[in-house]
């Protein structure tokens, strides 16, 4: 019985002296989880919009490209906009030239850039949506990044 006793009080030991470690590392690795603690805890939920460090990170979405869809597609109304997930849903709306249309939106990166962002338009026809050709889908997205591009450059000149 002394033999198991002598065991487990060497493994216990042993484990003892393995947490104990360095005294001052611990107490440094302390003092960097307060620090990051504090950083963390000045920010709030509404810092996002606030864009007060750099204005094209806090939403994982181009604001240009954002702010872009909206204007372009401002003719038509509006289901959801989700500047999280970088999604915009039109309703059907008419448009000048007849038939009515509806568009959705995503913007999948921070970088303007015509990869970060991917239109659906679709025309109703016979009660269904049926999507339009590529060359119209196409002059969907080239107005939407020149539209893009004009916000950025008003934003460098204001800046400046």
């Amino acid at each position: 019985m002394s033999r198991i006793f002598h065991i487990i009080a060497g493994v216990a030991l042993a484990g003892g002296l393995a947490a104990c470690g360095d005294a001052e590392l611990q107490a440094q690795r302390n003092e960097e989880r307060r620090q990051e603690e504090l950083e963390i805890s000045d920010e709030s939920f509404f810092d996002l919009f606030r864009n007060q460090r750099n204005p094209d990170q806090g939403v994982l979405i181009n604001r240009f490209l954002w702010q872009a869809s909206l204007d372009t597609l401002s003719f038509l109304p509006l289901d959801t906009a989700d500047p999280f997930a970088g999604v915009i849903l039109t309703g059907w709306g008419s448009v000048a030239g007849g038939g009515s249309y509806r568009v959705t939106v995503l913007i999948d990166d921070p970088a303007l850039d015509a990869s970060s962002l991917k239109v659906a338009a679709f025309r109703q026809q016979g009660g269904r949506a049926v999507p339009v050709s590529d060359a119209e889908n196409n002059q969907l997205e080239d107005a939407i990044l020149t539209r893009a591009r004009q916000l950025r450059i008003a934003d460098s000149e204001r800046r400046n």
